[in-house]
């Protein structure tokens, strides 16, 4: 279980981010699968970005579940044990792909919280328990069978067997755990904290631009163990772990500029009224773009325009400026290839006077950016 800090009034753990490694996992293996089938035919296969959500939507619902059995007789334990389902709502469908449902259960006094996820995806529910404390560390245990994705060091969590049982767990927890100064969280505040808790952690993961070897490996070794019957050779293996790295870094990078929008907006308190002046306009660098990426995404179609040659029956290039400055300009992409702030400083006094760029702000967290927009 992964647990994520929440900022602001509440102080709570991001069970959810046991969503992300389920949605990995069902992905990742669909990736293996083409892959070998595409191989079998001869077909290159590149792979695709492993993209989640940068936002969960938690809705009530009124329902069953997958695995409504097991699901009635972990409710009949916790409540054995002195626990209730949160009320008025107690059961919620996330909006990821995955189909993830949560039961949220607490304790009386509302300090030991308790929630249980299921899917058809998972073979049996998984439950994850936590407390929350008034100096901000957070304490949770999980019998989650999937690999751990990281989270801040105020944050400790312990993983269990799958095969522990919610007794197991609560034991450990209120055993192994101090149970002095804790944070009690009211129930009907658990969902909007757990969407906020997602948030946290999609920006977490960004920050970190994590495509970790060990965590994609896991996820190779698990489907290996559940499939002893798809042989892979040592080669395959690795280049299977490789992939999921990229596919990994490269769904990432494709959520940066909603993370960078939806954090500016929240720092700078701008409302939708007064963003709807720069939205269409806006400009997003980054620090991990490179002034090849910047030129071939923005900039150029200021300096080129491409052209039919009747001659030559075919598209060109053509400058739009003089050989003086597009040499100055391929001079700048060659000297701030890995400097995109100073790259995009060079280049907007070259810009056409009627195609300016303005500063709009910039933020520091997730990743260090800068928005413009045209003038």
């Amino acid at each position: 279980m992964d647990f994520i800090l929440l900022v602001g009034k509440f102080i709570g753990a991001a069970i959810v981010a046991v969503i992300i490694v389920v949605l990995l996992a069902i992905i990742g293996f669909r990736f293996w699968i083409s892959r070998m089938m595409k191989k079998a035919m001869t077909m290159p296969n590149y792979g695709i970005p492993i993209i989640n959500q940068p936002r969960v939507k938690l809705t009530a619902y009124r329902g069953e579940t997958a695995h409504q059995a097991m699901i009635d007789q972990l409710i009949h334990e916790a409540e054995h044990l002195d626990f209730h389902l949160v009320q008025p709502n107690y059961l919620f469908v996330s909006d990821l792909p995955a189909g993830i449902y949560v039961y949220f259960l607490q304790n009386r006094i509302k300090t030991q919280h308790i929630a249980i996820y299921d899917s058809e995806q998972l073979d049996k529910p998984m439950i994850d328990m936590m407390q929350c404390y008034q100096d901000k560390t957070i304490r949770g245990v999980s019998n989650s069978p999937f690999a751990s994705l990281p989270y801040p060091s105020n944050v400790k969590t312990e993983k269990l067997p799958p095969e522990t049982s919610l007794t197991e767990l609560l034991h450990y927890m209120s055993t192994e755990f101090s149970q002095d100064g804790i944070f009690a969280v009211q129930g009907e505040k658990l969902s909007s904290i757990i969407e906020q808790l997602y948030a946290m952690q999609q920006d977490y993961l960004i920050h970190l631009n994590f495509a970790d070897y060990a965590y994609a490996k896991s996820q190779v070794d698990k489907f290996a163990q559940d499939n002893p019957k798809q042989k892979q050779s040592p080669e395959e293996l690795q280049e299977m772990i490789q992939m999921i790295q990229d596919n990994m870094r490269e769904g990432y990078e494709h959520n940066i500029p909603f993370i960078v929008k939806d954090r500016f907006l929240k720092e700078n308190k701008m409302d939708a009224a007064e963003w709807q002046n720069y939205d269409d306009n806006i400009v997003i660098v980054h620090e991990r773009q490179t002034a090849e990426t910047l030129w071939d995404e923005h900039f150029q179609n200021y300096f080129i325009e491409y052209v039919h040659d009747e001659k030559e029956d075919d598209w060109v290039d053509q400058p739009l400026v003089d050989e003086t400055v597009m040499a100055q300009l391929n001079d700048l992409k060659d000297r701030y290839i890995h400097r995109p702030f100073d790259y995009v400083n060079a280049v907007l006094p070259l810009l056409p006077k009627e195609r300016q760029f303005k500063k709009l702000g910039g933020i520091k967290y997730p990743i260090n950016a800068e928005l413009y927009y045209f003038a």
